[in-house]
C-alpha cells in the first residue's frame, strides 16, 4: 500500500502582489494505480472507463475507486484548443442519470470518491478521514429538475453510483487523453 499525494498550485503575480496557492491531499491506502492515454475521437462517443462491482476487462471496482482525473493533452491540429466532453453515468434509485462537462485542451477534470456514514465521525480522526471506503458508490444525482441534495444524509441512496465514463472530442479533430485512476 502506498499514500497518493495530489498537489494543486497556483501561481500568479497581479499588479505587483503574489497570490499564490497550494492545496495537497494525500489519499491513504491505495493498492493500485492504471495510467493511459488514449485518442478521442471526434466521429462518435467512446467509453473510456467502466465501473462494476468486480474486476473485469477495463473495469474498474466501484468500492475501491479513490480517485481519477482526466487530462486533454490536446489534438494534432494547429488550429487551437479543442475541448473532450466527457460523460458521467450512473446507476441510480430513479433509473440512469448521467451528467457532461466539457475539458478544454491543457485542463483537468478530478472525479473523487466519497466516504461512508463512519467517515463523519471517524473513531481514529488522524486517518479516517483520508481513507474513502465509499468509493463512487452514491457519488452524484443528475435530473432534469431540482436534485434532492436536501437529503439527509450524504451517502443516501438518491445519490447514484458512478457506472461508466464516455468521452468524445468536441472539435471536428481527435483529441489525446490522459485517464489516471488510483484505487484500494
Amino acid at each position: 500500500m502506498a499514500d497518493l499525494r495530489v498537489d494543486i498550485k497556483e501561481f500568479i503575480t497581479l499588479h505587483g502582489d503574489k497570490y499564490d496557492s497550494l492545496n495537497t491531499l494525500t489519499i491513504k491506502e491505495i493498492d493500485e494505480i492504471s495510467k493511459r492515454v488514449v485518442t478521442i475521437p471526434s466521429s462518435s462517443e467512446k467509453e473510456i472507463m467502466s465501473v462494476a462491482s468486480s474486476i473485469g476487462s477495463g473495469t474498474y471496482i466501484t468500492e475501491d475507486i479513490q480517485y481519477a482525473r482526466f487530462t486533454n493533452l490536446g489534438s494534432s491540429t494547429t488550429t487551437g484548443s479543442v475541448p473532450i466532453v466527457l460523460t458521467f453515468k450512473n446507476t441510480g434509485s430513479s433509473g440512469n442519470q448521467e451528467f457532461a462537462v466539457k475539458v478544454d485542451e491543457g485542463y483537468s477534470y478530478v472525479y473523487s470518491s466519497v466516504g461512508v456514514t463512519s467517515d463523519i465521525t471517524p473513531a481514529n480522526t488522524a486517518s479516517a478521514a483520508l481513507t474513502r471506503p465509499g468509493g463512487v458508490t452514491n457519488t452524484f444525482i443528475a435530473t432534469g429538475s431540482s436534485a434532492n441534495i436536501y437529503d439527509a444524509s450524504p451517502h443516501s441512496s438518491s445519490f447514484g453510483s458512478l457506472s461508466n465514463v464516455t468521452a468524445i472530442s468536441s472539435g471536428s479533430y481527435n483529441c489525446t487523453l490522459e485517464l489516471f485512476v488510483a484505487s484500494k
